[in-house]
């Protein structure tokens, strides 16, 4: 359940960050993945103009603001992003 708050958190400000500012990608979504019982993320990013290094160094850069952002969560917050997941 954590990893699908995560990806719910997760979802908007990345593809706002990656498809629509930085427009990095065509596409840009993102599923939560189970493979051998190890539970992880699937982020697919692709474009016709930006090399794979480029995209996941921007990615990487996206991904280190988020961490800060979701480490400073408010009670509040973090209820509300578990609520859209329970629904």
């Amino acid at each position: 359940m954590l990893n699908q708050v995560a990806l719910q958190y997760l979802q908007e400000p990345t593809f706002d960050q990656l498809r629509t500012k930085e427009q990095l990608g065509y596409v840009v979504f993102s599923r939560p993945r189970s493979a051998r019982d190890i539970i992880s993320a699937w982020f697919l990013i692709q474009s016709p103009t930006k090399n794979c290094e480029h995209i996941r160094t921007r990615f990487d850069i996206h991904m280190i603001k988020m961490r800060a952002s979701m480490a400073a969560l408010t009670d509040e917050e973090f209820t509300t992003t578990v609520g859209a997941v329970k629904i």
